[in-house]
Parts: structure tokens; C-alpha cells; sequence
């Protein structure tokens, strides 16, 4: 059974290390559109906002779209792009396309770099981004755990906040991290970063 034991490589399950510390998004919007599928936000590189994705959810190719063509702000997307780039982040996303997806069935395992421009790999990334702000909002007072590819999670909650608990019933709380480890299919972890020590 595969079990994800550090944080270090939970963490760059969901996102490699390297983007989530220079790569930001802020003023999410979600639910609009075709069957609630739209997605919008601003993203932020090295804490300076390079522009916007746009996923109207009425079908068709996302927008990475600058907020105006100062050259400033097209040299801030050109780096963000080489920065991508030399992150070498098309060949992460494909290699995440080749392990199993919780809920979807393919024969598809033979996903290539090649197959992610560079609004797939922002697309991507923004989502991504996005599941690690909603799991950095939820570990406060719950363990939360599952397979990264289906952006959703399986939740362990408490009364009391986790910090709490790490003080006053800190061999409960390993117990139960025991306990979920014990459960976890293969490509699956627990994606709290509240938990580094007791992972």
C-alpha cells in the first residue's frame, strides 16, 4: 500500500514546491456559466499580479489574459511563462495525467509534455492553487486527505482546532493519523500542512 509519510512530497503531489512559493491567485471567482463550470482569477508571480485566467464555462479555450499591454506587464507574463517553463511544469502535469484519476476511467497513460500549452499548464496550475487555499482553510480543525487528481478530499473534523489538540492530545491526534494512513489507497495522502512533524 502507498502511503505519503512526508510533507515535502504531499505538498509537491499537489503542486511542485517551486511554483507554490513564487505562484499566487487571488480574487477567485467560481460556479458561473455552462453548468456552473466557470472559473476566474488574478495570478500573482513573485507577488506582483501578471494577469488573469479566465474559464467562462460555456466550452472552448481558457484566457491567460495580461490586464494591460505595458511592457512591464508583458515582461512580467514572459517570466512567469519561462518560469513555467524551466520548471519543467508541462512534463509535471503529464505525469499527473498518467497516474489513476479517483473518478474517471482512461487507458490513457502516455501523456506527454508536448500535450500542455501554456493556458493548459496556467489552467492547471490555478485550480491547483486553488484546491491548496481551500485545504489551507479547512486544516485548522480537520484532517483532510485523499488523491490529489480529483481536487477533493475526504475530511477527519474536530470541535477543537488541531494546534489545540497538538498540545493537550497530541497521542489522540496521532492515533487518528495512524488511523487514516491505515486507509489510504494507493495515490492517495493526507494534504494538511499544519501536520509536517506527525507526518
Amino acid at each position: 500500500m502507498y502511503l505519503c509519510s512526508k510533507l515535502k512530497y504531499i505538498v509537491m503531489q499537489v503542486l511542485p514546491k517551486q511554483i507554490i512559493d513564487r505562484v499566487s491567485i487571488k480574487n477567485v471567482k467560481e460556479n458561473f456559466g455552462h453548468d456552473l463550470g466557470g472559473f476566474f482569477c488574478d495570478i500573482h508571480f513573485d507577488k506582483k499580479k501578471v494577469g488573469y485566467f479566465n474559464n467562462d464555462g460555456w466550452g472552448g479555450i481558457p484566457d491567460v489574459n495580461l490586464y494591460s499591454f505595458d511592457k512591464a506587464d508583458k515582461d512580467r507574463m514572459m517570466s512567469f511563462e519561462n518560469f513555467l517553463t524551466e520548471q519543467n511544469f508541462a512534463q509535471f502535469i503529464a505525469d499527473d495525467y498518467n497516474r489513476p484519476h479517483p473518478n474517471m476511467v482512461t487507458t490513457k497513460t502516455d501523456w506527454k509534455a508536448t500535450n500542455f500549452d501554456f493556458e493548459t499548464q496556467v489552467e492547471f496550475l490555478c485550480e491547483r492553487l486553488n484546491f491548496l487555499k481551500m485545504i489551507e482553510k479547512k486544516q485548522k480543525k480537520a484532517i483532510l486527505f485523499g488523491n490529489p487528481r480529483g481536487s477533493s478530499y475526504t475530511e477527519m473534523s474536530f470541535k477543537i482546532d488541531i494546534e489545540t489538540i497538538k498540545e493537550k492530545h497530541l497521542g489522540t491526534l496521532r492515533a487518528k493519523i495512524l488511523e487514516i494512513k491505515s486507509k489510504l489507497n494507493k495515490d492517495e495522502c493526507i494534504f494538511n500542512t499544519n501536520l509536517q512533524e506527525l507526518l
